[in-house]
């Protein structure tokens, strides 16, 4: 009976053991992930060498800079189109540093950002919005997302043009 209970105890241990590393494997991931998007927010500006992007920004967020386009870009969670312009945009972080930034509003779970939709597109004349992703620069607005050949070359052409241009859908129609 000794045995049983000291082969149980041993168990217990061994196990909780391995959960509590499992735990802190877990838990180091996530705060440097948490770190690193507070990093990026925080170091916006001086930071050039990565374009910036924000997948769960607030208005707060928004700021202007000269020479740098704002990319607006409502989003559904668990859209594979959505998902497709994300890893484009994540692509071309490093070639186009300093060029654009990116604020996303996930919109198929909060109705604050579906509200939002509805102010930015009313913003660019867009009346009716049918489908996400839903992406605006400048006055232009890109509704869906196909391959990084078509519509990644579409966000590109207008980054480069709308950088010639101060018009910002935010600062310039909502604020």
């Amino acid at each position: 009976m000794k045995k049983k209970v000291l082969f149980i105890v041993i168990v217990l241990l061994l196990v909780s053991g391995a959960g509590f590393m499992i735990y802190q494997a877990t838990k180091g991931t996530g705060e440097e992930t948490k770190e690193e998007t507070t990093n990026s927010v925080a170091t916006k500006k001086s930071d050039k060498e990565t374009a910036y992007v924000n997948k769960d920004a607030k208005l707060s967020d928004i700021t202007k800079e000269d020479g740098v386009v704002n990319i607006y870009m409502f989003w559904g969670n668990g859209c594979p189109h959505c998902k497709a312009e994300w890893e484009f945009l994540e692509s071309i972080r490093k070639e186009h540093a300093g060029e654009f930034a990116v604020y996303g509003f996930e919109v198929w779970y909060s109705s604050e950002n579906r509200e939002l939709l509805n102010i930015f597109a009313s913003g660019v004349g867009a009346s009716e919005v049918t489908s996400v992703p839903l992406t605006i620069i400048g006055d232009e607005v890109i509704s869906g997302f196909g391959t990084a050949e078509t519509t990644g070359k579409e966000i590109l052409n207008l980054i480069e043009a709308k950088r010639k241009t101060s018009f910002d859908v935010y600062f310039d129609k909502i604020k």
